[in-house]
């Protein structure tokens, strides 16, 4: 009975807002926590004041000492280990030796292939690959030129030609057979900088009967590389000169692949990152017949040695559509 009259003399309803206020000022030891729970008494003591600190101060703490830990980790990362990781990086870097990618096959109407694709291999040297440390350099260049059988001083001029830390590569021995290539792979497995790479060259099947017709494919000029610079040509490439070869050049040549490693300053491969498989190019069906086309030759000389003539032309036309058939 005693909380209800407390509660009747402590506490009444003031106006239409149904605010809570407190009627008197003074009050028992007993009945000072009911001040507490009035949101509307301004007044009332900040009973948070007196519970204790000390649970707080010691998590505060143990909070600052772990930021402190943590930021001498990373200080430790960044700065100590990333001047030596930096000096890694530094020392080495990421060399990518080309894959040709295999030329498209050119076929007649029935799908007979009238060219195909032989291995050859090229010697090069790339000069941004030699050693940056004049005295390395010079004792490399001097192994390549003995092993290409090349005079030192002409070496040096073929790799300044286009800028000493050039990209390009520049050809040292071409046309080489498979025999010549393991025996060359064999001098410079530890000569920075110089490759045997696969170069393939067409190999024509028609007899010279479609020479007009295909052109032929040659080694890229400086002129030609600089037309297509934007296309990843090297000057060990070879390139549609003229014909077939020349008009579908984009279709026929693919897509160039890389084969990639570490090297350190040196040039010394210190480890395989990976490859790109080359793109090989699209293949061409033509509406010749190739078959047709040797009967038709066949039969064009015999009557130009009737007729006692040196020159002659003859054509055969698909009538219903227009193609040259041969």
């Amino acid at each position: 009975m005693k909380n209800k009259d407390i509660f009747k003399k402590l506490v009444y309803l003031e106006g239409g807002n149904k605010k809570w206020t407190v009627a008197g000022t003074k009050s028992s030891d007993s009945e000072r926590w009911l001040q507490h729970i009035m949101p509307a008494d301004a007044e009332a003591p900040n009973i948070e004041q007196d519970r204790k600190k000390e649970p707080f101060l010691v998590v505060i703490g143990i909070s600052s000492l772990l930021m402190v830990l943590l930021a001498g980790r990373l200080f430790n990362m960044e700065l100590m280990n990333g001047k030596k990781n930096l000096g890694k990086a530094e020392n080495n870097y990421v060399h990518s030796v080309p894959v040709r990618a295999p030329r498209g096959i050119v076929y007649d109407t029935n799908g007979k292939a009238l060219v195909k694709n032989v291995p050859n291999y090229d010697l090069s040297v790339t000069p941004s690959d030699l050693p940056l440390d004049p005295k390395e350099r010079e004792k490399v260049v001097g192994d390549i030129a003995a092993i290409a059988v090349i005079d030192v001083s002409e070496l040096k001029k073929k790799i300044s030609t286009n800028g000493e830390h050039s990209t390009q590569p520049v050809l040292l021995t071409k046309n080489m057979t498979k025999d010549q290539s393991i025996l060359f792979e064999s001098k410079i497995a530890n000569l920075p900088g110089v490759h045997v790479v696969v170069n393939p060259i067409r190999e024509y099947l028609d007899g010279g009967l479609l020479s007009h017709v295909f052109g032929y494919v040659g080694r890229i000029s400086e002129e030609e590389l600089l037309k297509n610079s934007d296309k990843d040509y090297l000057l060990t490439d070879y390139i549609g000169k003229s014909g077939i070869e020349k008009s579908f050049e984009s279709k026929l040549r693919g897509v160039m692949g890389y084969d990639r490693y570490e090297v350190d300053s040196t040039g010394k491969v210190k480890n395989i990152i990976g490859k790109t498989d080359p793109t090989p190019g699209n293949g061409i069906k033509l509406s010749l017949d190739f078959e047709l086309q040797q009967h038709l030759a066949d039969s064009l000389r015999t009557q130009m040695a009737k007729a006692k003539v040196k020159k002659a032309t003859a054509v055969a036309i698909n009538p219903t559509n227009g193609q040259i058939l041969a």
